[in-house]
């Protein structure tokens, strides 16, 4: 069994698909393929690099904080081509021994346009604002294998092996410029910049876990033994030409900087983590677990940036100063046990855990000749709680707290700047502590089985001591410095209420009603000074669906409010409004011609000039299906008929606002054909065939 589709369109827009299933037994085989330059997701798959290897330009430059996004309209931007195939395999050898394997490969590029206007607030009521435009040509294509081995040795014992092996490679080509004003006593142009960089990435990575199981003749009784290990290894390169001129007051020049770079990144990293448990029931549904892991990581990140060289014509001038040799090392062991137990209606799990972990790090700073080592040890207690109550057969609640640690990563601890971006340089910090965060949640459910009548509620609060964030300050006028600190008062909430409500007098009828609101706080330190960014929001969405024999219609609207306050500056606090406003309807007549439109309206206000546009995005399709059970269908689809497709977004930081306005498909039609296979054998072979 299994579909494929194909559509052609105007502006050279087209789509496919596949998919191709056949099972027999025990073993079953898919084949996958998509294909499309429309922006339509078709499989994601993990970036298999580390990340740590990379280069800035692949983040997305906001240097840090929670931040908020929100479209005023349409997608967030950027015109896609992603390709992507691949192969599952599952087959039984034998009576003990289960195999599944799969190959995935795929192939995306990105064009992508944007015009930005950020604000950066400073105590004393000074800020800068910069306009910039830029044009990014991203390339993504990764292979991925995994394979998973369980053998049952005999009734009570089995071995289970994973592997997953990945190889990336990335590259990405930018073109940008922004203007810099500053805006303090007086308004003045401050800067102007123009960049080219080219940034590749090559990653390699490997994963596996080897897992023995045994159970006891004793019901509860059982033990097990883990290894998990990882390897990996990235390169990248990157070239970056960036022209830099400074103004003063009275507008004479101050600097001009021509800055022509070339910098080399290898990073490699592997760890290993054992662990154990055993359990043992200790009463009529009681439960008691011991168990123990050690974890160690190793990582040495190289960098080195090389000036151009106009005698040699080549990049051959070592900058010591942005370079620097760094290992890291992480190990930790950590004891713990879980006692849980079972009643009719109240179920819950208690545990603990102790973890002492040490971190060491070696910098080699190649500006100064010193090699510096820091080392750090941290013991941490790890409580859990996790308990439900039915209260009756349709109404549930259940309470989940948990607490952890959070490493540092190397690029935040590797102390050598950053200046892809000369306006805004980043560097780490070989002095971070772990951060440790406190999550608990609430959720409570209720569906009434007469009525169709669903409800739920659900609360979320974070709460994270020695946190990472940034700290901010300047190094002239309009260049400012990222650096991450540990530092305490962040915190996140979140809460979301549902109703979902069938109407009785009019079958086909629902009622869907849902209140979300977020309040989060971040801490960072602005001009070494503590800055505390409250963020606070609110969704509200009602929608009504109907839908009889031969029509579905469905009408939804949703209002959203944001605001973002500083203890430090209250005059760059900021609040706006997005709202949302859609509809679909489809039309089924008795000769199979299906007629569907869908319709959307977004408003925007609140944000800088020229971003708030509102947007009226209308579709419509035609299609006819064909032979006995619809195996086939031809489709005449429309989208953006009006042409008022929009990517506009917002993000809020810890001193800034920054609104984006990014490119888009533009309108057109796509013509589309699609085929369904469905052949099943005789009923010996579709008794393992999942349901439909």
């Amino acid at each position: 069994f299994g579909k494929a589709t194909v559509g052609v369109g105007s502006n050279s827009r087209y789509e496919g698909n596949f998919s191709f299933n056949r099972f027999r037994g025990n073993r079953r085989i898919s084949l996958v393929g998509s294909a499309n330059n429309i922006n339509k997701v078709s499989y994601n798959f993990s970036d298999y690099s580390s990340g740590e290897g990379g280069t800035s330009q692949f983040s997305n430059g906001t240097a840090g904080g929670p931040g908020m996004i929100n479209a005023s309209g349409g997608a967030l931007g950027g015109i896609s081509k992603p390709f992507s195939t691949g192969i599952n395999f599952n087959d039984t050898w034998g009576p003990k021994i289960d195999f599944r394997g799969s190959y995935f490969y795929s192939d995306n590029s990105t064009i992508l346009v944007q015009d930005k206007f950020r604000r950066n607030s400073f105590p004393g009521d000074s800020a800068s604002e910069v306009s910039s435009y830029s044009n990014i040509l991203n390339s993504n294509k990764t292979h991925r294998i995994n394979a998973r081995w369980e053998y049952a040795i005999d009734s009570a014992n089995s071995i289970l092996y994973a592997v997953n092996f990945g190889k990336q490679h990335v590259e990405a080509a930018t073109i940008d410029s922004s203007v810099t004003f500053s805006d303090a006593a007086t308004k003045y142009l401050a800067a102007k910049t123009s960049s080219a960089r080219h940034d590749g990435r090559d990653g390699l990575n490997y994963s596996g876990e080897l897992l023995y199981r045994r159970r006891f003749k004793k019901v509860g009784r059982t033990f097990t033994l883990g290894w998990r290990n990882n390897k990996s290894n990235n390169e990248s390169n990157n070239t970056n030409r960036s022209p830099v001129t400074t103004y003063n007051s009275d507008g004479y020049l101050v600097t001009a900087i021509n800055l022509n770079q070339h910098g080399f990144h290898e990073n490699e990293s592997g760890g290993n983590i054992i662990s154990a448990s055993y359990t043992e029931p200790i009463g009529r549904n009681k439960l008691f677990e011991v168990n123990y892991a050690y974890s160690g990581n190793n990582n040495v990140s190289d960098k080195r940036t090389y000036d151009f060289n106009g005698s040699s014509g080549k990049y051959d001038l070592l900058n010591p100063l942005l370079s620097n040799y760094f290992e890291y090392k992480h190990e930790s062991g950590r004891a713990g046990f879980n006692f849980r137990h079972q009643i009719k209606k109240f179920n819950y799990q208690l545990g603990l855990g102790y973890q002492v972990s040490t971190q060491e790090n070696r910098s080699i700073n190649l500006s100064t000749g010193y090699d510096t080592t820091i080392r750090q040890r941290f013991t941490n207690l790890f409580p859990t709680a996790n308990i439900s109550y039915a209260i009756n057969r349709s109404k549930n609640i259940r309470i989940y707290y948990r607490g952890r640690s959070h490493q540092p990563s190397v690029l935040q601890l590797q102390d050598v700047p950053d200046v892809s971006n000369p306006l805004l340089i980043k560097t780490g910090n070989p002095s971070l502590k772990q951060e440790f965060v406190n999550n608990i949640n609430i959720n409570y459910n209720s569906f009434v089985t007469n009525s169709q009548r669903f409800f739920s509620a659900s609360l979320s609060v974070n709460y994270t001591g020695n946190k990472i964030v940034n700290s901010i300050d300047s190094m002239g006028a309009v260049t400012m410095i990222y650096k991450p600190v540990n530092m305490d008062g962040s915190f996140s909430s979140s809460g979301m209420a549902s109703l979902n409500l069938p109407v009785q007098r009019l079958k086909g009828l629902n009622i869907n009603l849902t209140n979300m609101m977020s309040l989060s706080r971040d801490a960072n330190l602005l001009f070494k000074k503590k800055n505390f960014t409250n963020y606070f929001q609110v969704n509200q969405s009602a929608g009504i669906n109907y839908g009889k024999a031969n029509f579905d219609m469905a009408i939804s609207a949703a209002v959203i409010y944001n605001t973002a306050s500083y203890n430090l500056d209250e005059n760059s606090n900021t609040k706006y409004f997005n709202q949302a406003y859609s509809a679909d309807f489809t039309y089924r007549t008795k000769n199979r011609i299906y007629f569907l439109t869908d319709v959307d309206y977004y408003i925007s206000s609140g944000r800088s000039e020229g971003y708030n546009q509102d947007a009226f995005l209308w579709n419509m399709s035609l299609a006819k299906k064909f032979f006995k059970i619809n195996t086939a269908e031809i489709k005449f689809t429309v989208y953006d008929i009006l042409k008022q497709n929009r990517g506009i977004s917002r993000v809020i930081g810890e001193n800034y606002f920054e609104d984006i306005r990014a490119n888009v498909i533009p309108s057109f039609f796509l013509i589309s054909i699609s085929y369904n296979l469905n052949r099943f054998g005789p009923s010996k072979d579709q008794k393992d065939l999942p349901d439909k």
